[in-house]
């Protein structure tokens, strides 16, 4: 649980040449350690533009940096420290498994978790604390185990998606997003001359030319995922993502762009049925929800023909057998299923509702704007 010039510091360096911390607070997940001695410290400081005050920086055990002392020179008027115990003199003592109270909302300008996370056992809580306790225009960053020999260092190896999904769906910018492969020792990084941040990232391997489920390279690579996001909005509730990756929501806003268009939900009296009960039905529930024009009274009914747990309601719509289904009941019937063969076998058994005036759509229509990234 601490920072180095190999994983976070060169970020942090970064952000206080663009930044001025006068008058702003900073918490630390747990009391990090800075894992140099001042002289290295102000040295690789120097060479990256940043100019710490020798004389002000304070030491702990084994002549390392205190944390308190590194942040206070970046110029932070407040440094705090979260921990479960005072063991390591954190001053705000407090599980991250439990929600937040209301004097810690909102209240942080930057919040450092340098490696602290992953021994959180509910993760998606530590995650809804910090959303939460951060101000709006203030910054997170993470540098967490994210593949590599990290098995056993916590309960988590962590992948960039779930933070990408987490933050962006939740009123936050990604600003930066990457895996660090560094061999377990770090010596190699070292023992090269650092002028700057490019230096550093040159003493690094790509992490995309490894299989990182390559026996041979585990135990010798350790992966570090490192984020920083930016709180854009306040939300009223922090959601749950939906892992983009794989379900293939990277363009979500010309998604929404095109539904609200082609399903009509500018028009007041619009009525629309949607067939499907899987997946791709709760993920164009997920979509429409926030489309321009969309209210819940336009979608009449889920349709199927097949209900095997025998569901009487999908997303709070009553499921109506297709065998019913009447072009006197809706003006537009979206196919929500993504299997192509499926999609076809459906869609040919119901061509006869668009021979009766219905708009038939498909979702598998849109299948380019569905991309990976």
């Amino acid at each position: 649980m601490g920072l180095s010039i190999s994983n976070a510091l060169n970020i942090i360096f970064s952000e206080a040449l663009n930044n001025d911390f006068k008058g702003k607070s900073v918490l630390m997940l747990g009391k990090l350690k800075i894992f140099h001695n001042k002289i290295d410290l102000c040295a690789f400081a120097y060479k990256l533009g940043v100019k710490l005050n020798y004389s002000e920086i304070k030491t702990v055990g084994g002549g390392l940096v205190d944390s308190y002392s590194f942040f206070k020179n970046l110029g932070f008027s407040e440094v705090h420290a979260m921990d479960i115990s005072d063991y390591e003199n954190a001053d705000i003592i407090f599980d991250l498994n439990k929600q937040v109270p209301d004097e810690l909302k909102n209240k942080f300008d930057y919040i450092v978790d340098g490696g602290t996370t992953e021994h959180v056992f509910d993760y998606r809580q530590a995650l809804f604390n910090i959303a939460t306790m951060l101000k709006v225009g203030g910054k997170v960053l993470h540098t967490i185990p994210g593949g590599g020999s990290s098995i056993n260092h916590g309960y988590y190896t962590l992948s960039p998606s779930l933070l990408s999904d987490f933050y962006s769906s939740n009123g936050f910018q990604v600003e930066h997003l990457n895996i660090s492969m560094k061999k377990n020792n770090f010596s190699w990084n070292h023992n090269r001359q650092i002028n700057s941040i490019t230096d550093i990232l040159l003493t690094m391997p790509d992490y995309r030319i490894f299989n990182l489920r390559d026996s041979e390279i585990l135990p010798e690579y350790r992966g570090t995922l490192i984020c920083i996001a930016k709180k854009i909005k306040q939300q009223d509730e922090i959601i749950n993502p939906i892992q983009r990756q794989w379900y293939g929501l990277a363009n979500i806003e010309l998604l929404r762009e095109m539904w609200t268009t082609d399903l009509n939900l500018k028009q007041d009296n619009i009525r629309i049925g949607v067939f499907g009960l899987g997946l791709t039905a709760q993920k164009f529930f997920n979509v429409i929800k926030d489309c321009e024009g969309f209210t819940s009274n336009k979608i009449k009914a889920v349709y199927t023909y097949e209900n095997p747990d025998s569901l009487t309601s999908f997303n709070g719509y009553p499921i109506i057998d297709a065998k019913n289904l009447s072009p006197n009941d809706i003006d537009i019937l979206f196919v929500a299923v993504a299997k192509k063969s499926t999609d076809k076998e459906i869609f040919n058994k119901l061509k006869w509702i668009k021979n009766s005036g219905v708009k038939l759509i498909r979702f598998n229509d849109y299948f380019n704007v569905f991309s990976f990234y």
